[in-house]
């Protein structure tokens, strides 16, 4: 018996989510393989069960969705910026080497897209995994911020320096008192819903600080965002709001949070959360140096969302030009591996995860390297293969219904 096509999947998958943003989706989907292996994580994890490919590891919380765009900056709790993962909506209980041969395969898959050959991409994969082996190994996680940073990651820190936090803002709005979003931006809808609105305002407003529990904002508007790749089409706002403290205006982001993807697939027993978004952030905060500022867990409409500031020090980096200087990228290669094994260590132990000792035995494991880049090469085909079923599938007008809603005015999906 066949496996199920790529784009049957990829439709049941998606069904219920807001059209004119999944229309997105699809589309970014349909540009290159490595779009679509970032909307896919789902069919990544299904393919990898069907036939039966696992590196192994001890189980441990993997961030579920990791490729070469979910790495990024962020301002922490404590007022320093970090280079780190940056996107646990897949997090699972799950073998460590799971979220390391994800990365590696998205390296092999991205090579056409960012100008890598075929010979670049398998070095840059397997420095990946040795640079996460390596650092297993030790037992002892570290991180990236200004001080620790160098090479193209360094530079993106640095240039982080020179935004301004009220410009950043002001950018998104449209008039002189800067009360209302620019939803003709590419990253804004309008919100169109009166009752909507208002259920977002009263939640924001009802946010509180302080042992008094004082009113924390002042809502000014919301709109829906666009952002990244495989969330396209669920409910997430962006909410211009005002600090009652000190009158300055900031961005909130307000993301429905899915089950895991992963953890339908792992075999280890997963924890009881009380509902997804504290399964994202309880694995966040456990897995990253120190969670980025104002990041929640709540509920609003009876329904989990991860709650947090949209920051101008938030940024990727440029893919197309690491990948013209090769030593550097290597560089930026070898501290995502880096970040992945520190990532697993960090949060080695919490909430029935393996130990730090299991994750260094696996790490000893001489023949660990090879088995996961054969796995990677694997799922590079795989995903090559079904990318191929969903473009036919996706010019035969398989998805016309949904792409009759694209907007061509909000045309990039990437944040």
């Amino acid at each position: 018996m066949s496996s199920p096509s790529s784009h049957e999947l990829i439709a049941a998958y998606n069904q219920g989510r807001d059209a004119s943003r999944l229309a997105l989706k699809l589309l970014a989907m349909r540009g290159n393989a490595f779009s679509f292996l970032r909307g896919t994580a789902h069919l990544f994890h299904q393919r990898m069960a069907e036939n039966k490919i696992d590196p192994g590891g001890p189980a441990t919380w993997i961030c579920g969705d990791l490729h070469l765009e979910n790495f990024g900056t962020y301002l922490a709790s404590n007022g320093l910026t970090y280079f780190d993962l940056n996107d646990f909506d897949e997090c699972a209980l799950a073998p460590c080497s799971w979220d390391i041969l994800r990365l590696a395969s998205s390296i092999l898959v991205a090579g056409p897209t960012i100008g890598i050959d075929r010979a670049a991409a398998i070095a840059f994969a397997t420095q990946a995994i040795a640079a996460y082996r390596t650092e297993l190994a030790t037992g002892k996680p570290r991180w990236i911020e200004r001080k620790t940073a160098d090479g193209v990651i360094g530079d993106l820190i640095e240039s982080l320096r020179h935004r301004d936090p009220q410009k950043f803002v002001t950018k998104r709005t449209t008039n002189k008192r800067g009360e209302a979003l620019d939803t003709a931006l590419p990253k804004m809808q309008p919100v169109m819903s009166k009752i909507e609105r208002e259920q977002v305002r009263d939640f924001i407003q009802s946010r509180t600080v302080g042992a008094k529990g004082r009113q924390a904002y002042k809502f000014l508007d919301v709109a829906y965002r666009i952002a990244g790749t495989g969330s396209l089409g669920i409910c997430r706002y962006v909410v211009l709001a005002e600090l009652i403290e000190d009158g300055r205006k900031l961005l909130l982001d307000l993301k429905l949070t899915l089950p895991s993807c992963v953890a339908a697939v792992s075999t280890a027993k997963q924890p009881a959360w009380n509902n997804e978004s504290h399964r994202v952030v309880a694995v966040q905060n456990a897995a990253q140096i120190l969670p980025p500022a104002l990041l929640q867990a709540v509920t609003f409409g009876g329904r989990s969302f991860v709650f947090k500031e949209l920051q101008p020090t938030s940024d990727r980096l440029d893919l197309r030009a690491a990948a013209k200087d090769p030593a550097r990228f290597a560089d930026a290669i070898t501290s995502m591996g880096s970040l992945t094994a520190w990532a697993h260590l960090r949060s080695a132990g919490h909430m029935t995860a393996a130990t730090p000792d299991a994750l260094v035995a696996f790490a000893q494991d001489k023949t660990a390297a090879k088995t996961i880049l054969q796995a990677a090469q694997a799922m590079e085909k795989s995903t090559q293969d079904d990318w191929a079923d969903y473009c036919s599938a996706f010019d035969a007008g398989y998805f016309g219904k949904t792409m009759a809603h694209l907007d061509p005015a909000k045309g990039d999906e990437a944040a």
